[in-house]
């Protein structure tokens, strides 16, 4: 089937790749519903909440009717489509109603949107992409040009895989012991409990009357928001689960104590994704905390129906929701300005407007407290705070930072934490190379040419303000400081988006770089469909010079944590003296960090051996999952054998089918090589940020602004000038 002609009206004319049109909608998706699902299908696996069946019951109870369907084709002919309404002169936004909880911008990449502001009425010069859901969106970039994101909420979501009992033994004691509470509290009172299941098209109306008077009778009926039978609200949840119904993928829960309703929760699903749309409880009822007891009976239904899928609440999740989950993520709200001036001139508008107001207290006690490597003793709640932040690289855990900091020196910086506390709970920390000399201008995170990644690291559901008052503490440290930098980011992760803002509201203005591309493997099967999935040339080159090697009488070895480690260390620094590659200026960084992966069972050092000599080595990394390609080197007098090859794709079964990882990276460039065992590219980039109120800083802040005038002119006319002119 064409996808991108799939469910277009006929009267449509024919689209051309990278051209956008906007279409009207009448409040409905209409004849566009079939391609829309298409295009949710290809991209996001179906989403419950793209579906044409909820988009379209939000356009038909909460549309404005200036909606506007906006669709292109890519250059693969795919259909790319999003909903935009003007919000404002100069801005559209896309439709988000509050009952949306995240909204469908369904494009391949950001790139995509880059001509949309021609298709847009009057004159576009921002786009704001509200409620982006990170993990179901291609358009979250706080860094590049023209971007800027924010962050909206923290939802939370529980990875269905294994067992329920299993889930539920790994939640906090207080949740398990309060549970079990609640249900003795029933019991003492002779209480009948029973639950209830509602999953047929022509008894949702019921159960939505059923659900709404528990809203009414709450703090929401007082408010006017509650979920009623004759309001817009209580026909769009009608109308949505008896949709989703027809096809078996709607259910209601009810709880119901001595014969009356005391909590009901509204689901929607498929065979992967199990959603909580609303939940309302009987608050006479607070005492068996009904809400919870039926959230309980809710998950264990959940691993029944869907195991290895995801239960989603998304919701701005509380504290104690947070004991629920297995996984958190942030919603941001992505901003794309016309171009990169307009961004510019938004920023020093709210930074001018900042100056004029007074920051609004939030009566917290807040303290930052500094620490000094490589003689630093951090608190327990730090290290944890640190361990947690190891789960997205290990370059971010406490270990690294030590080593880092033990074996190689800065020039003129003194490695240093900055911890920033509420009321006496670690929320976030910022490892920084400040300046030796108190005049010291510039100052960057704590990182050098051997990271590979790098972000502050904060608490789950961490604030702006968390890491703004780090940010102020350096400038009462440092009073010169003019210019901050960081990298290398990856942009789309909250961590960054949280440092930019943060940066922003204490009063830096902050330009996007490049840093560079990162290759990478979403593992899927084993490792021989893996190796079957490479072209034959480098398929018959493994099969032909392994048999070779081993002849030769040559071995592949990987070696994890032994009395073999020092061999190993020595094996790798024999094969990189013997390397193409120039010597490492810190000799003791290697050593150190491949030590510490070991104790902490991460390592995974695999050397070719070629008649007792090491001819090739490579220090790969295991954390939590995935594993990282992090240094490689063969000696060039026994490239016949391609050892390096061999060693590549050695190690490659080893994490595949030993270790069982989600996914393989190659960490930093975009050499072509790299390409040869990688399916997917993405990027890290570096923020810049200048203090204004310095002379220095202000005179960084207009070169940095003149260089990007100057490069974006000079990029617009050579694309004008035509080829084979003479620019």
């Amino acid at each position: 089937m064409d996808v991108g002609n799939a469910g277009t009206s006929p009267k449509t004319p024919e689209m051309n790749a990278h051209v956008w049109q906007s279409l009207s909608l009448n409040n409905q998706l209409g004849e566009h519903g079939v391609a829309w699902d298409a295009c949710n299908q290809r991209l996001f696996r179906g989403h419950l909440l793209f579906d044409s069946r909820f988009v379209g019951n939000l356009l038909k109870h909460f549309g404005q009717g200036n909606e506007r369907l906006m669709q292109q084709k890519n250059a693969a002919g795919e259909l790319e489509m999003c909903l935009l309404r003007p919000a404002a002169w100069g801005r559209w936004e896309t439709f988000f109603p509050s009952q949306a909880q995240i909204s469908p911008v369904m494009v391949g990449s950001r790139e995509s949107l880059g001509s949309i502001f021609d298709a847009l009425s009057g004159i576009p010069l921002q786009i704001d992409f509200l409620g982006q859901d990170i993990t179901y969106s291609n358009v979250v970039d706080g860094l590049a040009p023209r971007n800027q994101a924010i962050s909206h909420t923290t939802t939370i979501s529980i990875d269905l895989s294994g067992t329920f009992e299993e889930y539920w033994n790994s939640r906090p004691k207080n949740l398990a012991k309060n549970i079990r509470r609640y249900k003795n509290r029933l019991a003492q009172g002779d209480c009948g409990a029973i639950l209830v299941q509602i999953d047929t098209p022509g008894e949702m109306a019921a159960a939505v009357t059923r659900y709404g008077q528990l809203e009414a009778d709450s703090w929401k009926g007082l408010e006017g928001t509650a979920v009623l039978p004759d309001n817009l609200q209580g026909r769009f949840y009608t109308d949505v689960l008896t949709d989703f119904a027809r096809t078996g993928n709607a259910i209601v829960y009810e709880l119901w104590i001595n014969e009356r309703l005391a909590a009901s929760r509204l689901v929607i699903l498929d065979d992967r994704m199990f959603i909580i749309l609303k939940t309302a409880y009987n608050k006479e009822m607070a005492q068996f905390a009904p809400g919870r007891l039926l959230l309980y009976e809710v998950i264990a239904d959940a691993y029944r129906r869907i195991p290895g899928g995801i239960l989603e609440f998304y919701t701005n999740a509380t504290a104690d929701q947070h004991d629920w989950a297995t996984h958190s993520r942030t919603i941001v709200h992505q901003t794309i300005y016309r171009n990169g001036a307009l961004s510019i001139v938004r920023q020093l508008a709210k930074l001018a407007y900042r100056s004029a107001v007074v920051d609004e207290q939030d009566h917290a006690e807040r303290d930052v407290a500094r620490f000094e490597y490589p003689s630093i003793d951090l608190p327990e709640a730090v290290v944890a705070l640190f361990s947690s932040a190891e789960k997205h690289a290990f370059d971010l855990g406490q270990p690294w930072f030590a080593n880092l900091a033990a074996t190689v020196s800065v020039d003129g910086y003194t490695p240093t934490c900055y911890v920033g506390s509420v009321d006496g709970r670690p929320r976030a920390a910022l490892p920084m190379l400040l300046p030796d000399s108190h005049g010291g201008k510039s100052a960057k995170g704590f990182e050098t040419y051997y990271t590979t990644l790098f972000q502050p690291v904060l608490i789950e559901g961490a604030r702006v303000r968390d890491l703004r008052q780090i940010i102020d503490r350096l400038r009462t440290d440092c009073p010169a400081l003019s210019e901050l930098r960081f990298a290398p980011l990856n942009p789309s992760d909250p961590a960054s988006i949280i440092l930019r803002n943060a940066l922003q509201a204490a009063g830096w203005v902050t330009f996007g770089y490049f840093c560079f591309g990162n290759w990478y493997l979403p593992v899927k099967g084993n490792y021989q469909d893996y190796f079957e999935s490479r072209k034959p040339k480098m398929r018959n080159t493994i099969r032909r010079l392994g048999k070779k090697l081993i002849a030769d009488g040559g071995a592949l070895e990987v070696i994890v944590a032994s009395d073999r480690l020092e061999d190993g260390i020595a094996a790798y620094n024999a094969v990189y003296s013997a390397s193409w590659k120039v010597a490492e200026p810190h000799e003791a960084f290697v050593p150190g960090l491949v030590r510490m992966l070991a104790a902490t069972g991460r390592l995974r050092l695999g050397v070719a051996w070629l008649g007792g000599k090491p001819i090739a080595a490579q220090i790969w990394v295991v954390n939590h999952g995935k594993a990282g390609i992090y240094k490689v080197g063969y000696d060039e007098a026994h490239a016949a054998y391609s050892p390096g090859t061999l060693l590549t794709a050695h190690l490659m079964e080893h994490v595949i089918d030993r270790d069982g990882v989600s996914e393989v990276d190659y960490y930093i460039g975009d050499d072509p090589y790299k390409q040869t065992w990688m399916t997917h590219r993405r990027e890290r980039w570096g923020i810049v940020a200048y203090n204004p109120k310095t002379l220095y800083g202000l005179w960084r802040l207009t070169r940095e602004v003149g260089a990007r005038v100057i490069k974006s002119l000079a990029n617009r006319f050579r694309s004008k000038t035509p080829e084979g002119a003479v620019a």
